[in-house]
């Protein structure tokens, strides 16, 4: 009795060593967290070259901002190309594929249950032992180990969907760029058509002046050289309105462009526009900022993966097994069946690889380190990019207006050469001149227009503007609304504000957005 009984208070005594270990274990476990780092980057109240006159000025939404030049042929174009274009729906698909996986990912931190069979012969092939057991296994993803999880999956998910609107940016505005080049295009055809049949008359003139003895014949050649090369132009021009074609047919996953776009049209002709986003919007907006945010994310669940590794893992284990003995010739032995069970904890604690894991946790900090620091400069990029296209739109609006001087200009002469003319006291050769000038500035107006449209374009492509997409999840739609309720509170906001809840909004990707993907993915 006394034995059984230092036994009993041994194995006692080892079973409160044992529990007290798993509890500080599960002690120090809950105290630690993966937090995302501090992604606040200071950035400017207002963009540097927008004009704070807003009067007679449009204001484009960023989700059609393309209607600004009113055109419905363009906006059929742009809905067909985001329903038809193979890239995005490619991006559909991966975004379909990450969901599934992010969905269940906490699978992998609940308890999964085995049912195995297994044979087991004796060395002299005289009995064997057949083995039926149920087991399962409960990793409790203990030290940030599970958040760390959620945070690669959610990440990886973020990732996915930042490149399929960055998709859907880059489409609107090829399709958008596309369109302009090929109406201007067109436009130019027309205006070369004139001009190559004002260059013929000047031709005839100039031969009965010749005819005369009135001009050389040297001024026939230079007349043909100029014939020559806007016959040169004008089928550059119609090239292009063939390549533009096919390349809006290519955005719309076509083999053949449709025959009414070939029908030209007015040239476009944005008016002054005013952007109401603010550069602090654009982290919320832009899908290459929200494409560094997820690996950010990325990164800090990595980091936390590995620094749960240098801490015991921690698994509970159970198992049922049922063992029956089978002698030779297929016979069954009788009462020689058993079964057992077993439940406990299963421990791995690193001992003299621990400086390994440290070095791995070390490495991936300072992954997340550098992906935080590629995340500020992808800002900073962002802000260049806008600011440029902003610049750019200001000087082709000033080139427009002094191209519109010189044409006014001109127009004033040829009325006056015209009105000489009718009087007499000049020549049918000099209006012809005149109305040659005329027609290259018009050429040369149509030039700096479509700059000019492109530039507008570029801004709010560097914005990150483009329709969303409908066929998203409910996960996509929240985020949506979201950034758009953050992007009104902050047009109102100073910038410090805007700062505290930029800081406040990157803080809790990592938390509270995790939580709520959790939760719709489970509903």
């Amino acid at each position: 009795m006394q034995r059984h009984a230092g036994l009993l208070s041994l194995f006692s005594y080892k079973t409160v060593v044992v529990l007290s270990m798993l509890g500080l274990t599960l002690t120090q476990s809950a105290c630690m967290s993966n937090t995302m780092p501090d992604l606040a980057e200071p950035l400017p109240a207002h963009w540097q070259h927008q004009t704070t006159d807003t009067r007679e000025r449009t204001t484009p939404d960023l989700q059609g901002w393309w209607k600004a030049f009113h055109a419905p042929d363009l906006d059929a174009l742009v809905e067909e190309s985001l329903a038809q274009n193979l890239t995005l729906a490619a991006a559909r698909e991966h975004i379909q594929a990450a969901r599934i996986i992010s969905k269940k990912n906490y699978s992998n931190f609940l308890p999964d249950l085995h049912f195995r069979t297994n044979d087991v012969p004796a060395p002299s092939a005289t009995t064997s032992y057949l083995q039926a057991d149920f087991d399962t296994t409960w990793e409790l993803g203990l030290f940030g180990k599970k958040e760390a999880s959620q945070q690669i999956v959610d990440g990886q998910l973020a990732d996915v969907e930042a490149q399929a609107q960055m998709a859907r940016v880059s489409l609107v505005a090829e399709v958008v760029r596309t369109w302009i080049q090929l109406r201007t295009a067109q436009q130019q055809v027309q205006l070369f058509d004139q001009l190559i049949q004002q260059t013929q008359q000047q031709y005839s003139l100039t031969a009965a002046r010749v005819d005369l003895g009135l001009s050389p014949k040297s001024a026939l050649s230079t007349i043909q050289g100029s014939l020559a090369q806007q016959q040169k132009m004008q089928q550059a021009k119609q090239l292009e309105v063939e390549q533009t074609l096919q390349q809006l047919a290519l955005l719309q996953g076509r083999t053949s462009p449709n025959p009414a776009w070939a029908t030209p049209t007015t040239q476009p002709v944005i008016g002054e526009f005013s952007v109401q986003t603010l550069p602090t919007d654009v982290i919320r907006i832009r899908p290459d900022i929200q494409q560094a945010q997820a690996n950010v994310l990325q990164a800090a669940g990595q980091f936390g993966t590995a620094r749960a590794a240098r801490y015991p893992s921690i698994n509970l284990s159970g198992s049922y097994i049922y063992s029956l003995l089978i002698i030779g010739h297929f016979r069954l032995h009788a009462f020689d069946d058993n079964t057992i069970g077993a439940v406990g904890p299963i421990i791995d604690l690193p001992l003299f690889d621990w400086g390994l894991r440290k070095s791995a946790a070390d490495a991936r900090e300072s992954e997340l380190k550098a992906a935080t620091l590629s995340y500020r400069q992808t800002v900073l990029e962002a802000v260049n990019e806008v600011e440029s296209s902003l610049a750019a739109v200001h000087a082709a609006k000033q080139q427009i207006d002094k191209q519109n001087e010189v044409i006014q200009s001109t127009k004033q002469t040829l009325d006056a050469r015209q009105t000489l003319i009718h009087l007499g006291l000049s020549s049918s050769l000099d209006g012809v001149d005149e109305q040659l000038a005329a027609l290259q500035a018009q050429i040369e107006l149509s030039s700096m227009q479509m700059n000019h449209d492109l530039a507008y374009v570029a801004v709010y492509k560097a914005l990150g503007g483009a329709s969303l997409d409908t066929s998203a999840s409910s996960s996509a739609s929240s985020s949506a609304s979201s950034s758009a309720s953050s992007s009104a509170s902050l047009s109102k906001a100073a910038n410090s504000e805007a700062k505290k809840d930029l800081a406040h909004s990157t803080q809790s990707f990592s938390t509270k957005s995790l939580s709520e993907r959790q939760a719709r993915q489970g509903g």
